[in-house]
């Protein structure tokens, strides 16, 4: 996905005059270009990364990592001794990551484990029954609602993991990640990165950028009875016999 720029057919035709196969296409502020093999897929990444090229990164399937929830161990347990207990188990993993509450952001006793696929020698790691010590279960990973939004670039539909575009603080607008922004306090008029507005955030909902979620096949839909001005009928009042 290359970040759209006024002289992008000189990048285009570049990769057009190697890869004549690939299939480019503008998808909102984006062209995405689709090759026609994972070979091709590195190399074109490859070419964009040297020649300095905005963009992030869709991985083929078989690069992308097999998603697990530990759960078992305390909330105040290390990531990292979880991942270097789970590797000398012959475990192919490559990220470990804690899963907070929605809202309040706290800390919860559950753990995102990321697996490597096709890994030589690797064991399945749902056979795992221990870590750190502790008996652990594991369970399906269930995203969360909602557009994904890169830490890098503050764009959407990525991660960061993927990502080669400059990086944007949500603060500051700077280049940096906004975990090391020197602003820690709350900003009570912030000014969007994206849209340029005040008043929000890029990361919030309320900002017409923030890509809008369709219901899912088979949500229910709400639907709003139209408002009427007719007056609702009362039964008549019928007088009492004497």
């Amino acid at each position: 996905m290359l970040r759209y720029k006024t002289n992008y057919n000189l990048v285009l035709k570049k990769l057009n005059e190697k890869y004549p196969n690939s299939i480019n296409k503008l998808i909102g502020e984006s062209i995405r270009i689709t090759p026609i093999s994972e070979d091709q897929h590195r190399e074109i990444t490859a070419t964009l990364q040297m020649n300095g090229e905005e963009f992030y990164a869709i991985p083929p399937p078989s690069k992308r990592p097999y998603k697990v929830v530990l759960k078992g161990l305390p909330a105040s347990t290390d990531i990292d001794e979880i991942k270097n207990d789970l590797a000398n188990q012959g475990d192919a993993v490559s990220k470990v990551a804690q899963l907070t509450q929605r809202k309040s952001k706290f800390p919860l006793p559950m753990f995102l484990v990321e697996v490597r696929k096709n890994v030589p020698e690797s064991r399945d790691i749902l056979d795992g029954r221990n870590c750190c010590y502790m008996s652990i279960t594991w369970d399906s990973f269930r995203r969360r609602p909602g557009a994904t939004q890169c830490y890098n670039c503050n764009y959407f539909h990525h991660s960061s993991q993927y990502c080669d575009i400059k990086t944007r603080c949500l603060k500051c607008a700077q280049e940096h990640r906004t975990s090391d922004c020197p602003i820690k306090e709350r900003i009570e008029n912030p000014e969007c990165i994206n849209c340029k507005t005040k008043g929000h955030m890029t990361n919030s909902k309320q900002c017409p950028k923030y890509p809008k979620t369709n219901p899912k096949k088979g949500d229910p839909i709400k639907i709003t009875p139209p408002r009427t001005n007719l007056t609702p009928l009362t039964k008549p009042k019928i007088p009492q016999s004497q």
